[in-house]
């Protein structure tokens, strides 16, 4: 048991950084996302401040493969991004930020599918939130996609 332990320990320990890089987050203002890893691939959209995306393991010199709120493969630069930085889009077509974490307080922006935005923590199905003017806000937990790192593991004994 203790051995076992000990080695998961050490795989993690060893092995955190390949695991470290499931998602970024755009840093600056505006990313262009291309369908190649070149400067001359086709432009297929562009992405604004805090977009989140799930990173597929694909790299090539400075550009990273990634998936996008609707499962759509791109391609971005690698210096447009963030790994730091936690950020959510609106999954729902629509849907309203708060002052508060309660549906009782005073109503705010109305956020729509695709809008993007900082994750600065939750509790009890909100999440805290700031927008790209600055402003700090709630969301209703339900209604947000953030990247998640899927992960298979199996076990077996000697």
């Amino acid at each position: 048991m203790l051995k076992t332990s000990l080695s998961l320990l050490l795989v993690f320990f060893f092995f955190e950084p390949a695991f470290a890089q499931t998602s970024a987050c755009v840093k600056s203002k505006e990313a262009v996302l291309r369908s190649s890893m070149e400067k001359k691939g086709i432009e297929v959209g562009k992405a604004t401040q805090y977009t989140p995306f799930s990173l597929t393991g694909k790299t090539k010199r400075n550009w990273l493969e990634a998936k996008d709120l609707n499962g759509r493969k791109v391609w971005i630069r690698r210096g447009d991004v963030s790994y730091t930085l936690s950020c959510i889009s609106v999954r729902v077509n629509k849907t309203r930020l708060y002052k508060r974490p309660t549906k009782k307080s005073e109503k705010g922006k109305l956020a729509r599918r695709g809008d993007s935005f900082l994750d600065l923590g939750g509790e009890d199905g909100w999440l805290q939130v700031q927008t790209k003017a600055g402003d700090i806000r709630w969301i209703n937990l339900d209604h947000i996609w953030r990247p998640t790192a899927k992960m298979r593991m199996s076990f077996e004994r000697d």
